[in-house]
């Protein structure tokens, strides 16, 4: 082999390489994703006061003491504003408990018209989707506990192959009517 064809051949074994190491990268990237939200906000926040602690520093504070002093800061605002906004937070997630039972009964609704519009259109119900107002009880009337319970066991028929899925009837009908 000549001098330049070995150049070309570890060229290109270079570029595998390289592209091997980035596919590794990107692939733990991807598996510790969950990791590195904490990191990410960490960082936004030191580059975001570290302005704030070279004025200080300038200023003659301490680095250190800065440093405390605008933690201090911070977790004082961010208490501040959990105290504002906790009433109005406890305040919706009980109207949203309350009006549960309400918001289901028009995702039923929906979907019931969707698939009836579906069956019309096409005269066709996937296999394993319930017909709602058949051989089913009225789940507008489920309490919240019946709804998780009718979930729950409808995801372990999906999971176990004895209920498709049918979820993408919901596409079908906000696709036409969005």
């Amino acid at each position: 082999m000549e001098a330049s064809e070995l150049q070309k051949l570890w060229k290109t074994f270079e570029i595998i390489a390289i592209g091997f190491v980035l596919f590794g990268m990107l692939l733990v990237l991807y598996l510790i994703r969950g990791l590195l939200a904490p990191f990410i906000i960490a960082f936004v926040i030191t580059f975001c006061l570290s302005p704030v602690v070279d004025y200080m520093e300038g200023e003659g504070i301490n680095r250190t003491l800065a440093v405390i002093l605008l933690i201090l800061l911070t977790l004082i605002i961010l208490l501040i504003l959990w105290r504002l906004t906790w009433p109005t937070i406890q305040t919706e997630i009980g109207n949203f408990q309350k009006n549960a039972p309400h918001y289901a009964r028009k995702i039923q609704d929906g979907l019931t018209q969707g698939m009836k519009l579906l069956e019309k259109k096409t005269g066709f119900v996937p296999e394993g989707v319930l017909r709602i107002g058949s051989d089913a009880e009225n789940p507008s009337q489920l309490s919240p506990a019946d709804w998780e319970d009718s979930f729950l066991d409808q995801g372990a028929q999906v999971r176990s192959g004895l209920r498709r899925n049918g979820g993408w009837v919901c596409f079908y009908f906000l696709g036409k009517h969005l």
